[in-house]
């Protein structure tokens, strides 16, 4: 997987990039990123909640790769770096699975997910369960890959509304405001040194729900540490944070005579990409000069962190994951 990003240094000495830089510019560069079991609702963004103590789960035990060596070497070096990033997707089985075990387990990142909706809107090839019931079927398949992604989770107030063809109908129906705020919130909450998403806010991403997750991370990223931006989560307790970089996943097109396709529409447009950060347009294919390397092998685990994310993808039943 190939990323996208922006970003911004603070020059601190213990920083270590997640995509393995020791120095960055203000420029663009691409990397190759990033039953209900408990929801927390805090001022409207939703995070997964562990079971109290008391309470029996299926979930008490570590899953296998963390069990045993494995664990046990994943958080020994988990103790040399600082390193944090966020990843921002619009649906469960959106996220870059591989990318993010190999930051949680190959570069011992700190790493948070930020899913927009629950899918509550999809299909369901698993049970006859839609709409609300489905997004809790999601729900839980989505906290069960997180444990092999090694992720804390978080929701925003979006709803899956159905396929959208466009990032302005998304936001038409989301609102603007409110998912950029909740957006901001869970950076404020979790201080990631990282944004990251699968989307880069374009018509490569197809779906309206994509384009929306793409352009909010990378408005999110400049707008967080601001503090007159959303100052009502100042008064809440939270303190502005500004990640140092922000990625998106380059995306995999064709450019033909007609443009590149966008198969939300059925219609070809004009190669175009727009940058929240810099506003700015480029007619450019984006070009891709840092990779993270999904395909490398966890010894202790036994597995590449591309077939640990992919463990986790496969609890996701409802979509065809499994």
């Amino acid at each position: 997987m190939i990323y996208l990003k922006q970003e911004r240094w603070v020059g601190f000495p213990w920083f270590r990039p997640v995509a393995g830089r020791r120095k960055v510019r203000n420029r663009f560069v691409t990397a190759s990123a990033v039953g209900l079991a408990g929801v927390l609702g805090w001022f409207g963004v939703l995070r997964a909640q562990a079971p109290s103590p008391g309470q029996a789960s299926a979930d008490t035990l570590p899953v296998e790769v963390d069990r045993g060596a494995a664990g046990l070497s994943r958080w020994l070096r988990a103790l040399q770096t600082r390193a944090s990033l966020l990843m921002v997707t619009a649906h469960p089985d959106d996220e870059d699975g591989g990318m993010l075990a190999y930051e949680t387990r190959g570069a011992e990142a700190r790493a948070v997910l930020l899913t927009l909706n629950r899918g509550e809107g999809g299909q369901n090839a698993m049970s006859p369960d839609l709409y609300d019931a489905l997004g809790l079927v999601r729900t839980e398949e989505l906290l069960a890959a997180d444990r092999y992604y090694g992720v804390e989770q978080f929701w925003t107030r979006a709803i899956d509304y159905g396929f959208s063809k466009t990032r302005e109908e998304a936001l038409e129906k989301w609102s603007r405001e409110r998912v950029l705020s909740d957006l901001v919130r869970v950076i404020r909450m979790t201080r990631p040194l990282v944004v990251t998403s699968v989307f880069i806010g374009a018509a490569t991403d197809g779906h309206g729900n994509h384009q929306v997750a793409g352009e909010m991370a990378q408005e999110a990223f400049q707008v967080a540490g601001d503090p007159s931006q959303f100052p009502e989560q100042l008064r809440d307790g939270l303190r502005p944070w500004s990640p140092l970089k922000v990625y998106a996943r380059v995306p995999s097109f064709a450019v033909t005579p007609k443009g590149m396709y966008d198969y939300a529409t059925d219609k070809y447009v004009p190669v175009r990409f727009y940058d929240y950060v810099s506003k700015t347009w480029s007619d450019q294919k984006p070009a891709t000069n840092v990779k993270v390397p999904q395909g490398e092998y966890a010894p202790a685990a036994g597995l590449t962190f591309l077939q640990i994310g992919r463990l986790g993808l496969g609890f996701q039943k409802s979509q065809n994951g499994g």
